[in-house]
């Protein structure tokens, strides 16, 4: 494939097709999701698939464009978006913005005059360019460097596919579009004239205007009067749906390079919209890295070392095979300004394997003087089942060492959900899918997180919106 192409997105003809596409989809709050889901998805599709060099969308900027201004009813009987896809739009502009594609608005006209536009520039400037709509008004912007991949039938026109499906070339699409009519958008066309009797005069005529100075020959009355009697109408359908391709829209390849998403602002909306399986998906496909493994200690001997510097704070934790039997404890020193470390970073996790002779019991007896010490801070999810891995016929330590326990915290946060488990709380409220026991070949212990964000992609971008107002 080549470098030099352009792929632009006809952005409403999409989000419609992915709000029809998909229905009932809706949060557990009730709040409807399946445009944005769709949407996303359809993305996703396309840049694996297409792998753009060369990306932007196209939305409307609103109703009153050059063509209202010509002929006030234009779109005038369309309905209004449903409730349920405005609600969604907002969201949608998110996840656009989440994948870094730039969007193109212009003032006073439509999406299609600045993808007819930018389209013509392209190619005038040796791009090839590929038009994403299911919008049949689009196929009189096919040309040699201009194809069309329809989303709805899953084909891509050049001219010969528009010839064949439309009946008749790209260059006289406009004219039986003028001749037909569209309801939806209320351009009035001519009445009497249906869709194949509007290409059949194409065919033969050759355009709108040596077919209105035909009229009177034609000899279907139907024809012959309805040109005669809406000459004038003819001729104003043909403006208003012949699409612009001469606006004052520069083209800038570097502000239409794709870049890399950005995964944490797409990791936010599948969190917030309960996408649980997408944002499991985005996990493979972020290229971010891996938290080391934790180290394993294989005897009592080596544990007591490794405590030995682990400085005051420390995040533990119990793990535990399916059943609920511990087989070890994993922990790890957490950094603080007053250690010269970054504050809350954690090193590398070691795991302290119950298997091991002796090993429990080490634990145990470090377990008790860590609780004990007023100066240490023990930091995990659910620490009392930390402490109770202090032996049952011993008295148990008054704790006098500060406890961070993060599903108390999550319970604080947010205390209606269901479950308040590591794995849930990880994914909620960091991003992070933790490695469970069979992803790590036991009843392992699960001690590794995978984080899935790509580094340097922290916070959501601004819009990368074109400057074409």
């Amino acid at each position: 494939m080549t470098a030099k192409r352009l792929y632009l997105i006809d952005g409403y003809s999409t989000i419609f097709r992915a709000f029809y596409a998909i229905r009932g989809l809706s949060t557990s709050a009730g709040e409807p999701t399946n445009a944005i889901y769709g949407f996303i998805n359809m993305l996703r599709k396309l840049l694996r698939e297409e792998e753009p060099p060369l990306l932007g969308i196209a939305l409307d900027v609103g109703r009153a464009t050059v063509r209202t201004e010509a002929y006030a009813e234009y779109k005038a009987n369309r309905a209004p978006m449903p409730e349920d896809l405005k609600a969604q739009m907002p969201a949608i502009r998110r996840a656009i913005e989440a994948f870094r594609i730039p969007i193109l608005e212009l003032e006073r006209y439509e999406a299609d005059d600045v993808i007819g536009t930018l389209g013509r520039k392209a190619q005038d400037a040796g791009y090839e360019v590929t038009i994403v709509s299911a919008d049949k008004d689009l196929f009189q912007l096919v040309s040699d460097r201009v194809s069309l991949l329809h989303t709805g039938r899953e084909k891509t026109y050049d001219p010969a596919l528009v010839e064949k499906d439309f009946g008749v070339p790209p260059e006289q699409v406009v004219d039986v579009l003028a001749l037909v009519g569209d309801k939806v958008d209320n351009v009035p066309g001519v009445p009497g004239i249906g869709q194949k009797g509007a290409q059949t005069l194409i065919r033969e005529h050759g355009d709108l205007q040596a077919l209105l100075e035909a009229a009177s020959g034609l000899k279907r009355k139907a024809y012959r009067e309805g040109l005669r009697e809406h000459a004038d109408q003819a001729l104003l359908s043909r403006d208003l749906v012949t699409i612009h391709t001469d606006l004052d829209v520069p083209f800038e390849p570097e502000a239409l390079e794709m870049e890399a998403p950005d995964y944490e602002a797409l990791a936010d909306l599948c969190r917030e919209f309960e996408f649980w399986s997408l944002l499991k998906e985005l996990e493979s496909e972020s290229g971010g890295p891996e938290i080391e493994p934790a180290v394993l200690l294989d005897s009592a001997e080596a544990f007591e070392e490794a405590v030995q510097d682990l400085g005051s704070r420390i995040a533990v934790g119990v793990v535990f095979r399916r059943g609920g039997e511990p087989v070890g404890l994993s922990f790890a020193p957490v950094g603080g300004a007053e250690d010269g470390d970054e504050d809350g970073a954690v090193g590398r996790a070691v795991f302290a394997d119950f298997g091991r002779p002796g090993m429990r019991e080490a634990v145990a007896a470090t377990l008790r003087a860590w609780l004990a010490d007023p100066d240490r801070e023990l930091i995990g999810h659910d620490l009392k089942e930390v402490v109770r891995l202090c032996p049952h016929h011993e008295a148990r330590p008054a704790v006098a060492a500060r406890l961070l326990d993060t599903m108390l915290m999550a319970y604080l946060v947010h205390s209606a959900v269901r479950s308040f488990g590591l794995a849930t709380v990880a994914l909620d409220r960091l991003f992070y899918q933790a490695t469970t026991p069979a992803d790590a070949g036991l009843g392992a212990p699960a001690v590794r997180l995978r984080r899935w964000a790509t580094p340097g992609y922290g916070s959501t971008p601004p819009s990368r919106r074109c400057c074409l107002r």
